[in-house]
């Protein structure tokens, strides 16, 4: 998957797809940061 930097949100809604997946896994990071604090 080349990712490229130039503004193609009209093209294509991968830049939205690549910031769902980052947010999901800045989500999951997050919780197994919290899991090992609590435990």
């Amino acid at each position: 998957m080349p990712r490229r930097l130039l503004p193609e949100d009209g093209q294509r809604p991968s830049k939205s797809l690549i910031l769902v997946i980052f947010a999901m896994a800045i989500l999951m990071k997050a919780g197994i940061i919290v899991v090992e604090l609590m435990l």
